[in-house]
C-alpha cells in the first residue's frame, strides 16, 4: 500500500482480491455441500489418493489409485453432530442420506 500511496498520492485507490480458490482445499472427509446428491447414495463421499505406508499406490495405468471415504459428520445449531450417513440403528450401514433428508432433520 506504501508504494501505491508514494506514487501516485492524490488517486482514491481500491483494491479487489479473489481467493475463492483457496476455499476449495479441505480435507476430503470435510464436509461439503457440492456434490451431495439429493436422494440416498451409497457412492457418495470424498475421493482421497490411496496411500500404504505413506506411499502413493498407483493403478496399472499408471495414474495414482483412489477411493472414496465418508465424511465427517456436521454440526447442528445445539451443537450435536448431524451424522450424514445412515448408522446401524436405521436402515442401510454406511448410505449416504441424501440433501433432502438431511435439511428435514
Amino acid at each position: 500500500m506504501d508504494i501505491v500511496q508514494k506514487h501516485y498520492p492524490n488517486d482514491h485507490h481500491v483494491f479487489v482480491y479473489d481467493n475463492a480458490t483457496t476455499h476449495t482445499k479441505r480435507l476430503a472427509t470435510a464436509p461439503t455441500a457440492t456434490r451431495m446428491t439429493k436422494g440416498s447414495s451409497t457412492k457418495f463421499g470424498g475421493e482421497v489418493t490411496v496411500t500404504v505406508d505413506g506411499k502413493i499406490q498407483y493403478a496399472g495405468t499408471g495414474k495414482p489409485l483412489k477411493c472414496t471415504v465418508q465424511m465427517g459428520p456436521g454440526v447442528l445449531p445445539n451443537g450435536l453432530p448431524h451424522h450424514f450417513y445412515n448408522v446401524p440403528s436405521t436402515t442401510v450401514l454406511g448410505t449416504f442420506k441424501g440433501m433432502t433428508k438431511l435439511l428435514q432433520e
